[in-house]
Formats: structure tokens, sequence, C-alpha cells
């Protein structure tokens, strides 16, 4: 996990950033063609900038009262058939943060650079119960996608409640 966090260099160590704050404004059009700005903050945990191999990573480090085994989901055997459990990434939806941060930081990067970057995102995950272990859990673009398209839906709902006037 470490190395994840505070990753080395060849040449020179990449740039590290410690919960690296976005704030911004969401511009929402939707389907009828209003527009709604809705204002928005993100903490990022950590971020690493690799200069040396055009790679950038978002890693969110969450602890867990359970095993780090369950925490992205898995298939558990009951009887002949293989059923899948959700873990605590599905269950507190952090695709959909992780989907969010994502793009945020990508649009950050992309006004402050010129250089082409491949992005990648991780959960670091702690256990805190013995054994106390770590593990480190690459995000998929398909996961990241699904964190994004529930983003979506989620920000239209508010634009629509903030044109109702039922939020600020």
């Amino acid at each position: 996990a470490m190395k994840i966090l505070r990753p080395e260099g060849l040449l020179e160590d990449p740039v590290v950033f410690n919960e690296y704050a976005i704030l911004c404004e969401l511009k929402v059009t939707l389907d009828s063609g209003e527009e709604v700005i809705i204002g928005f903050k993100g903490k990022l945990d950590n971020v690493t900038i690799d200069y040396e191999q055009n790679k950038v990573n978002l890693n969110d480090l969450k602890t867990s009262g359970k095993p780090v085994k369950f925490f992205m989901g898995n298939h558990v055997l009951v009887g002949e058939d293989k059923v899948w459990y959700d873990g605590s990434f599905q269950k507190y939806h952090y695709y959909r943060q992780m989907g969010v941060y994502l793009f945020l930081l990508q649009a950050a990067i992309n006004q402050q650079s010129e250089q082409t970057f491949k992005y990648g995102a991780n959960m670091v995950v702690v256990e805190t119960v013995p054994n106390f272990q770590s593990k480190v859990y690459p995000v998929s673009n398909k996961l990241i996608k699904a964190g994004l398209d529930e983003f979506k839906r989620l920000l239209i709902i508010l634009a629509e409640w903030k044109l109702q006037g039922l939020i600020d």
C-alpha cells in the first residue's frame, strides 16, 4: 500500500498530493434545455502524478471492521451455486465517489498541464481488527463509468429540485 501512496521514480519521484480539495461548479443541462449550476466539493485522499511514466493515480483510503477480502464484494459458494454478496464498495457506492473524483481530477489536471496522462484509481483498504491486513484494489473503468452514470442521475434530480425551489 505504501508503494502506491508514495511511489518512487527511476530518476525523479512522482509528485504526491494528500487531502487534495477540488471546489467547482457543475453545470447541469436538463432535457428541457434549462441549465442549473450546482456547487460541489471533493476531497481526494491521495493523488500521485508520475511524469516519467505519464501516469496519474487516484488513491482512496478506507478502513474496514471486516476482513479486507470482503471489501469489494465476493462470490460465496452456497451449496453448489456461487452467489454474489456486495461488499462495502457497493453498499456505500464508492464506485460513484471514485468516478466523480477521477472526473474532477482529470479536469483539474487538463487545466494545468498539456501533458497527456494515463489515469488509474485504487482503493487502499486497511482492516481495523486483527490481523490489521491491508489490500490495494484497482478500480476498473467499468466501475468508474457506473459511478459517473449514477452521479449524473443524482445531479439531474438535484437540478430539478433546485428549479422547483425545493433546495437552494
